[in-house]
């Protein structure tokens, strides 16, 4: 069987290896580079190489079971990461680390009369959020969450939505519009035990190498590179997909699997006939522009060093800005920020713009109408938006959802899922 697979990142690149040892396959990536979002930048800094990943990043086994495993029968090597957090609010001047696992810390909680109150919201809303997270209950939005919880003016703007708004990057003035499970379900899932903090796994060498090690061992699959799809049409009476290039070649799949997100699967099929159901379901999914630098700019960090986390937001007022101290084991200033309207980092390496998903109640519905639509014409729909939070793997879960629809019988799938 010809199967053609648009996108090279992590879901575009799985499905290729579990489909691999059984069929011919092509695989289209407009960039000119394999990964999509799954994408590392090369920084050095006094003699110093870092790793900085800044799209997909760390890898939790509680929530990355399917992925953890994948790396395992890759044998691609990790280091863990001690995840913390502070919050930095530059209107008041307050900062709070969290979790208080150093003893500065923990007597800071007693010393800074804001500490307390804040960590103890915080549990309080995670433990309103078990049920939430536990039962995938996506219509309850944040804004509908803190109006339940009887929360207070000052608990919400200047901490819970800030917060959350910049630990997922959403747009801050959208942020009470999305749901509370995507935005609570990582905290849920990491809820500290006691004064200790989660440990997170990041591959050495950065998430580039798994993508590149998956493509090595891809033997029944072309990769066209700086090449993607630029028109698709199916023949209801062949069953086969018609496929041009962006280079002006032609193919024809007997399935075609895009990957990329709905936004470039919306573009691709623009011109498409007869699949109108499939488009009516791509266009319900709404997208965001979120700007990632990797920098060297301390003033996007807490003023005082000895209160630096790996992950540190800043709520800046009209915003809120997650930076990620990417040289947190080698005390150096390497970071990546989302980057907001005002923003001006110094001693910028590189930016990345990604096309996030709206996480709303529209999005999961959105999700439920393309499941129906999966298959229309020989056409399917992989990538992390099409299952759950969007997160990288999920990605991975849609990849064996390809699978088991196309090649259930895939010795990977099994080895990958047992």
């Amino acid at each position: 069987m010809k199967i053609g697979i648009v996108g090279s990142g992590g879901a575009g690149m799985c499905t290729a290896w579990l489909l691999d040892q059984g069929h011919e396959i092509t695989l289209f990536e407009k960039k000119d580079y394999l990964g999509g979002n799954t994408h590392t930048v090369e920084v050095e800094v006094n003699g110093i190489l870092h790793y900085v990943d800044d799209g997909a990043n760390w890898f939790s086994p509680k929530i990355y079971p399917l992925f953890n495993r994948l790396l395992e029968l890759q044998q691609i090597p990790f280091e863990w990461v001690p995840m913390s957090m502070t919050y930095y609010n530059t209107l008041t001047g307050n900062v709070n680390c969290m979790p208080p696992s150093t003893p500065r810390r923990f007597m800071q909680m007693f010393t800074k009369a804001h500490r307390l109150p804040e960590l103890l919201l915080m549990n309080k809303v995670i433990n309103a959020s078990q049920k939430i997270v536990d039962n995938h209950e996506t219509e309850l939005t944040l804004g509908q969450f803190m109006d339940k919880l009887n929360l207070s003016d000052k608990q919400r703007n200047d901490f819970l939505k800030p917060l959350l708004s910049g630990v997922w990057g959403s747009p801050f003035d959208q942020t009470e519009d999305f749901s509370i499970y995507p935005l609570m379900k990582y905290l849920v899932y990491h809820k500290p035990s006691g004064l200790s903090g989660f440990e997170w796994k990041v591959m050495k060498g950065g998430v580039k190498q798994y993508i590149q090690l998956m493509a090595d061992s891809l033997k029944n699959t072309e990769i066209l590179v700086k090449d993607g799809v630029k028109h698709v049409q199916p023949n209801s009476e062949t069953r086969k997909v018609s496929v041009t290039s962006e280079s002006g070649k032609t193919f024809e799949f007997d399935k075609l699997i895009i990957t990329a997100g709905a936004r470039d699967a919306q573009m691709i099929l623009e011109e498409t006939n007869g699949i109108d159901e499939v488009k009516k379901a791509l266009n319900r999914f709404e997208y965001y522009l979120a700007t990632v630098c990797t920098h060297s700019d301390t003033r996007f960090m807490p003023p005082n060093r000895k209160d630096w986390s790996v992950v540190n937001v800043l709520h800046k007022g009209k915003h809120a800005d997650a930076t990620i101290w990417d040289g947190w084991n080698t005390n150096q200033d390497v970071f990546d920020s989302y980057i907001n309207e005002g923003d001006d980092p110094k001693h910028v390496h590189h930016v990345s713009e990604w096309w996030l998903p709206c996480e709303t109640p529209d999005f999961f519905r959105a999700q439920k109408e393309l499941e129906k639509v999966q298959g229309t014409q020989n056409i399917y729909f992989g990538g992390d938006y099409t299952q759950d939070i969007g997160s990288h793997e999920n990605a991975i879960e849609s990849a064996v959802e390809s699978c088991k629809r196309i090649w259930p019988k895939s010795e990977r799938l099994a080895l990958l899922t047992s």
